[in-house]
């Protein structure tokens, strides 16, 4: 008997406590809770520049955009000048927690079309950037019903089955409080931000490890919203359907999430796009005088109220390179008649080392407008010329990336080039290619003896008759496990037989294959003019069978002179080359392009 005693004691002194901190975490009654920011990472490869990555949440939970709302920074207690020029995709990271109990069936329908709206591109959630996960609401515990996954098809290939309602009753908050605790631990990314939404009537008479008080206060603990859609529970009276609504409201402002009602499409779809408003981070950008390696303390606030602060340490290796892009004096704007054509710039840069000592540059690369234009040849940094091919009118960003002995990468501060609308192409002088006249001319005398010979030899093969005697070739390939793929020139061929060019590309081109599910040979030569890809065998030349994140007509290579063209043939995922998506009109592959179609990882291979 005492010893039940001493275990009642115990449990009620947990009880206790939590409920102190759940008064201690929530705000006092009519006082409104005070915004929140948070740094979930750094960048200190451009110094002396600085980047913090950094998103927050005002009083009412929606996501703060720092572009309008101004913050003051400290670096080891000195106020520095910030500025939030760019963010970038982080990412978010949506766990559902649905509560089906008995009586729901009419409403199964409505609840799944909710979460597949949430996991399309008009929804809440980015492919590949986000990542979502599905769990149901037991009789003790959560279960799992879909792992995180970052791909719109899985999502709703698991809809193909629909959800089946619990048979006996269900445990809401015990539930719900183990489920809290794994959240962090699933994300994809740490620096994701992670939310849960429960979808549910609110109501709950079997939990009993898990007060309400206690899941406000883990949910605080762990930086978790809990978003609730409420659901028109069947069987229950007017005042179990406002309980369980006041019920999921309360958790709901006290963890600063939002909340929905089902049968309000409306609401539901600004549920949605509140928890898109936290994919893309601020990246805030300070100066630090006479930079050099060390640990630095970093504060930042509001400006509007320095109560509202975080704070991170900033460790800027010893050995840190620094870039500096070495733009020629009044050469930030240049006229150009179209952007369509690619021009040629010749830049300069230099490279240095935080510690003052000297080393190797292993790779450089140089990208406008956040894409990747042209390798820099290491020893030619200081004068190289590049051919760019993604200008626009207007500003465009200059950032050359480099990688030394050491393995660190660093850039310059961005760079901003403007580029006019003329008549006639303007560019700088200091940023025009050097021509050599000798080498002019001698390429030009060497090209005319080239043209000679081939027209001479091309003339002794037509007097001789060898062309009479010459009869184009096919080639054809065996077929391999997994992979259905034809070629001939047969114009009535119907869609799934690829149709080459008589004599096959005037050059060897490969597709290998790194990640598939499908069993797939290492190497796929492509011979024909127009290659299918999918996971249908009739509709596609190259079928990846066994992959539900592949369409069934997915994408189709085109040949285009000496190159193969990849288009997207409106696939549920999307055909991404190098992590950029394949826009509607194609994207020409060159050698060593990595390709992405679902889950499945293709590197192209074009070596001449």
């Amino acid at each position: 008997m005492r010893g039940k005693n001493s275990k009642q004691f115990k449990a009620a002194l947990v009880s206790i406590l939590a409920l102190l901190l759940a008064v201690c975490a929530a705000p006092s009654q009519g006082q409104e809770p005070l915004p929140q920011i948070f740094i979930t990472g750094s960048d200190v490869t451009s110094p002396p520049s600085a980047a913090l990555h950094v998103y927050g949440r005002d009083a009412q939970g929606n996501a703060i955009d720092f572009k309008t709302e101004p913050v003051t920074l400290t670096h080891e207690g000195v106020a520095l000048e910030t500025d939030v020029s760019d963010s970038f995709p982080a990412g978010t990271f949506t766990v559902f927690l649905v509560d089906l109990p008995p009586g729901i069936e009419e409403q199964l329908p409505t609840i799944q079309q909710a979460i597949q709206q949430f996991a399309s591109a008009s929804g809440g959630m980015q492919e590949q950037v986000d990542s979502i996960a599905i769990y149901q609401v037991g009789e003790s515990q959560a279960t799992q019903l879909l792992a995180p996954t970052t791909f719109y098809n899985e999502v709703q290939n698991f809809f193909v089955d629909e959800m089946a309602p619990a048979t006996g009753s269900t445990a809401l908050r015990d539930s719900l409080g183990p489920l809290l605790e794994e959240v962090n631990a699933l994300k994809p990314r740490p620096e994701m931000v992670a939310s849960v939404v429960v979808m549910s009537d609110g109501t709950d008479v079997v939990s009993t490890e898990f007060e309400p008080e206690e899941i406000v206060t883990r949910a605080i603990e762990q930086n978790i919203p809990i978003h609730s859609v409420w659901i028109n529970g069947a069987g229950l009276t007017i005042d179990q359907l406002q309980e369980g609504q006041t019920y999921l409201q309360e958790t709901s402002q006290a963890t600063r999430g939002l909340t929905a009602t089902l049968d309000d499409g409306t609401s539901v779809s600004d549920l949605w796009n509140s928890i898109a408003a936290f994919r893309d981070h601020a990246r805030i950008r300070y100066q630090i005088d006479d930079a050099s390696g060390g640990a630095y303390e970093v504060v930042l606030s509001l400006a509007s109220d320095p109560a509202v602060s975080a704070s991170s340490v900033v460790e800027i290796p010893e050995n840190q390179p620094e870039v500096f892009l070495n733009l020629p004096p009044d050469s930030g704007t240049i006229t150009m008649t179209s952007v369509a054509e690619p021009v040629q710039l010749r830049l300069g840069a230099t490279v240095t080392w935080l510690d003052g000592f000297d080393r190797e540059v292993r790779e450089a690369r140089l990208r406008v407008n956040g894409q990747d234009v042209s390798e820099v040849p290491p020893d030619q940094l200081e004068d190289f010329t590049v051919e760019v091919s993604n200008l626009q009118f207007g500003d465009n960003v200059l950032e050359l990336f480099i990688e030394d002995e050491q393995g660190l990468v660093a850039s310059n501060l961005p760079v901003t080039i403007s580029v006019m609308e003329g008549d006639q192409q303007i560019i700088p002088a200091d940023m025009q290619p050097e021509r050599e006249l000798g080498s002019t001319v001698l390429n030009i005398f060497l090209g005319l003896v080239v043209l000679g010979v081939l027209v001479g030899l091309f003339f002794w093969l037509w007097r001789s008759g060898i062309f009479a005697r010459l009869t184009p070739k096919r080639r054809s390939h065996a077929a391999e496990p997994g992979v259905t793929y034809t070629t001939g020139v047969d114009p009535n061929a119907p869609p799934g037989t690829g149709t080459d060019l008589p004599a096959g590309p005037p050059f060897e081109a490969h597709l290998q294959i790194v990640e598939s599910v499908t069993e797939m040979p290492a190497s796929l030569e492509l011979l024909g003019a127009m290659i299918r890809i999918g996971r249908s065998p009739s509709m596609s030349d190259i079928a990846f069978r066994d992959d539900l994140t592949v369409s069934r007509q997915h994408a189709v290579l085109m040949l285009e002179g000496n190159h193969f063209r990849l288009f997207d043939e409106n696939s549920t995922s999307g055909t991404w080359v190098n992590g950029r998506q394949v826009p509607d009109y194609g994207i020409e592959l060159a050698d060593g392009d990595e390709i992405h179609l679902g889950a499945v990882h293709i590197i192209y291979s074009q070596p001449y």
